[in-house]
């Protein structure tokens, strides 16, 4: 078919040019503009985004900084509330030994007087069956002994722990001190590992009528082990927003906290499952790098179960 331009024909192709033309020019504008809106609407997104996870972690790092900041402070108080249970139990021992020197003094001998206050303190047991109080003098002659009582009338000022302290010098020189001051560091063998040696503290008072020296002790571990218990505890009792809860690890890899699954307290890493293998290793590794936050995907359970879980995107801050 041939076209020709005619009288006709050429304004019917102007016709068709002009139309096709506003249609291109319509096409391009709608096209530009709903790509601008797009994009606009795409940045206002991002930028609303971007503010709420400068909100979320701006919360997660105040969260933080309080727990932190309380488990520090409890940690710090360890030492505090076992010299405090230390002294009350010795102020007891002082009690009953006093109390019987003045009841007996005047009626029976030195020897059976002594024998008395020794048999009074020999079956007591405290701190989980750990606790017990000894007797020494002021020479160094182990006087009570309920741990070793085949050394009891012996002398052994050169026993060492295995820094090289003199443990009963230690303990001679800290009933030497005033009231509330007589407390003595040394390494003694651990309740559940008889071949290796803990930190232990001891609380000494000394009983002048029979140049005495009465005391207790325990190992340090044991009530760092007890205050974390007690962080522990309060942590899983926090909560914030809406489904904040804390986590935490230990630098081995164990699982001592879990925010939403108690099944995984305990656990290693890695013996867990997948999903939660590789978000806790995520989280630890931030720990070993000085913390920071996290992204990972964790399972939800349902507001009133753990039957139906769904994975969900979730924040973290992560510390040593």
């Amino acid at each position: 078919m041939r076209l020709t331009a005619d009288e006709k024909t050429v304004p019917r192709i102007h016709l068709i040019g002009t139309l096709l033309t506003v249609l291109v020019l319509t096409l391009a504008l709608g096209g530009f503009f709903s790509w601008q809106s797009l994009s606009e609407q795409r940045a206002a997104f991002a930028r609303v985004e971007l503010a709420a996870t400068q909100q979320l972690e701006a919360r997660l790092q105040a969260e933080m900084d309080g727990v932190t900041n309380f488990i520090e402070f409890t940690r710090s108080r360890t030492e505090d509330v076992l010299r405090r249970s230390l002294t009350e139990q010795v102020d007891t021992a002082y009690q009953i030994v006093e109390s019987i020197y003045a009841q007996e003094a005047r009626r029976r001998p030195p020897a059976e007087v002594k024998r008395l206050i020794i048999e009074a303190l020999r079956p007591a047991r405290f701190y989980e069956g750990r606790g017990y109080y000894f007797i020494d003098d002021m020479q160094g002659q182990f006087i009570l002994l309920p741990t070793a009582p085949q050394l009891e009338g012996k002398t052994i000022l050169d026993n060492r722990d295995d820094t090289g302290h003199y443990i009963m010098r230690g303990l001679i020189e800290a009933a030497r001190q005033p009231r509330d001051e007589g407390f003595s560091r040394y390494r003694w063998y651990r309740p559940d590992d008889a071949t290796q040696m803990a930190d232990k503290l001891a609380y000494v008072r000394h009983f002048a009528p029979y140049d005495w020296l009465i005391g207790t002790g325990d190992y340090t571990y044991k009530w760092e082990a007890l205050q974390q218990k007690e962080a522990l505890a309060r942590l899983r009792a926090l909560h914030f927003g809406q489904s904040g809860r804390f986590g935490v690890l230990d630098g081995s890899g164990r699982n001592l906290l879990s925010p939403s699954d108690r099944a995984l307290d305990g656990m290693l890493i890695h013996d867990m499952a997948a999903p939660e293998k590789a978000a806790l290793e995520k989280l630890l590794a931030a720990g070993e790098r000085g913390g920071g936050f996290v992204r990972y995907q964790w399972l939800a359970c349902s507001a009133r179960s753990c039957a139906s879980k769904r994975l969900v995107m979730t924040s973290a801050y992560s510390i040593c």
